[in-house]
């Protein structure tokens, strides 16, 4: 979904999981991938205020908040406007650089146990040319994943 560019096995190695506000604001690919850039900027910025209104002590935020206000100055200029919107759910169109455009609702999701956690879920509408898309790129990501038959091929003759 994220324009190919993150290292599939990235979710096994907690250390190298990419930031998704370091993702959006400082990787250009991000911003190609969103044509309303502008607008998701603003959401991240409402949530990660959220957050930061819940742990005003946190240290790793901070220096989050920090990198992105030195290194950005569109991060910068949305967090001095201090207000906090939350955004739970909303919309956006995707240029993906494999599959073409395709318009996404982003939702997020806190189980109760966990309020501390959250999941952000990915729909499209149901037989729109957005499902379709996603469903080529899903496939695309499949077999992208899957090893190649040369592989097992090499891995039979040496068994």
């Amino acid at each position: 979904m994220l324009a190919g560019h993150l290292d599939a096995a990235a979710p096994d190695r907690p250390g190298d999981r990419p930031n998704p506000s370091r993702m959006v604001f400082l990787d250009q690919r991000n911003r190609d991938l969103y044509a309303d850039w502008e607008r998701k900027a603003q959401a991240v910025v409402g949530s990660l205020r959220q957050i930061a209104g819940h742990h005003p002590e946190d240290a790793l935020l901070a220096s989050l908040v920090g990198e992105l206000s030195t290194a950005c100055p569109e991060f910068a200029e949305l967090w001095s406007d201090h207000r906090v919107r939350p955004c739970e759910a909303d919309s956006y169109r995707l240029r993906h650089p494999l599959v073409g455009e395709l318009t996404v609702t982003q939702q997020i999701v806190v189980p109760a146990p966990s309020p501390e956690q959250f999941l952000v879920l990915v729909t499209t509408e149901v037989n729109s040319r957005s499902e379709d898309t996603l469903a080529r790129l899903s496939a695309y990501a499949a077999r992208a994943a899957a090893p190649s038959r040369h592989t097992d091929v090499t891995q039979e003759r040496n068994a």
